[in-house]
């Protein structure tokens, strides 16, 4: 997969799983290939069964999180999100995937939670900001929202016009 080969990639782990059907590093890579490409029906239950042998396997967490997104499942992918930060809980982008499911799922203020411990990590970010200025917004808190869109808008002047056209090809 390193060098540029997924399909010699899902070919070996198919053939590994063919041999020894439980091994959980197979399973897992053999789903994250599968979704590359969008196959997500197939990777899930791959996915399931790699959490079946590590219950706490981040990399499986996300991958489910992330596969639920994609389908549009949002409450799910927040489920799995959720799993995944109760095992790392110190990663922003973690944080920030679960808000953003959060916010796709209709649930503003849980979203405004999750952006505030993205920014609590890795303050100053000016993405979350925006992202949390957004929430806020959503949840009629105008007042804060205006205050962290001006916050993020003196970090840094030129993103605000770009995270603006962003949310408009939203």
């Amino acid at each position: 997969l390193a060098a540029g080969q997924a399909a010699l990639a899902e070919r070996n782990c198919r053939a590994l799983l063919d041999q020894t059907p439980d091994t959980a590093d197979a399973l897992l890579l053999l789903a994250v290939l599968l979704c590359r490409r969008a196959a997500f029906a197939e990777a899930e239950p791959l996915l399931l069964q790699a959490l079946a042998a590590r219950p706490d396997d981040p990399q499986a967490l996300e991958t489910l999180g992330d596969l639920r997104f994609e389908r549009g499942d949002f409450t799910a992918a927040a489920d799995w999100f959720a799993r995944h930060l109760a095992v790392r809980p110190a990663v922003a982008r973690f944080w920030v995937k679960l808000a953003q499911a959060h916010s796709r799922a209709g649930r503003p203020a849980e979203a405004v939670a999750a952006y505030r411990r993205g920014l609590d990590l890795e303050p100053g970010r000016v993405d979350l900001l925006f992202e949390l200025g957004v929430a806020l917004a959503g949840s009629e808190r105008g007042d804060e929202a205006a205050a962290v869109f001006a916050e993020a808008t003196r970090l840094a002047p030129d993103s605000a016009l770009e995270f603006e056209r962003e949310e408009l090809r939203r």
